[in-house]
């Protein structure tokens, strides 16, 4: 005969494994399903994942993307701003993650930590997360067979104002997007 499981028992196990699984792990766990173009700063917090789900500021990678938007402010151009960043020896978003133990997509092969592209200076300067918001339904595909991604159009975006910590003010973000 079949064992039938009640509601209240599914969610025992899963929060006896979430703590398990932080006991092993006490650090924060880097979100990687849910803000997959983010490069940089924001980690989810394990205790609460399951719960509250809010997210965690990583302070070095902030106070990266803080310097990024603060000389794009000042007036340096994307090349000169990745040129201060490897001139300084400030880790790539690439690097930092694998430092970190995270892997992350793009190319695996940096052999200098410290370079930096502007194309990625470009992306931390246009990304909308930063101020605290969450853009949902940013690509699509046609079909579950299909493996590539069409890019949505702006007004068919969900997008979410203030729902966690911004790490930059949003009139800054707005001053170095235009």
């Amino acid at each position: 005969m079949r064992k039938e499981r009640r509601t209240g028992e599914a969610n025992a196990d899963s929060d006896t494994a979430l703590f398990a699984y932080a006991q092993k792990t006490p650090e924060a766990i880097v979100l990687q399903r849910f803000l997959v173009c983010i490069f940089f700063p924001h980690t989810r917090n394990i205790m609460n994942e399951y719960y509250a789900r809010f997210w965690v500021i990583d302070l070095e990678a902030a106070a990266v993307v803080r310097r990024i938007y603060q000389m794009a402010l000042d007036g340096y151009g994307l090349a000169e701003t990745a040129a201060a960043l490897e001139k300084d020896g400030v880790f790539n978003p690439t690097y930092y993650w694998r430092s970190k133990g995270t892997s992350r997509g793009g190319s695996k092969s940096t052999v200098e930590p410290t370079k930096w592209g502007h194309t990625t200076i470009k992306k931390i300067l246009t990304l909308q997360e930063y101020c605290g918001d969450v853009i949902n339904f940013k690509s699509y595909s046609k079909s579950y067979k299909m493996k590539k991604r069409i890019e949505n159009p702006e007004e068919n975006r969900a997008i979410f104002l203030n729902v966690h910590e911004a790490i930059i003010d949003r009139p800054t973000w707005e001053r170095c997007r235009a």
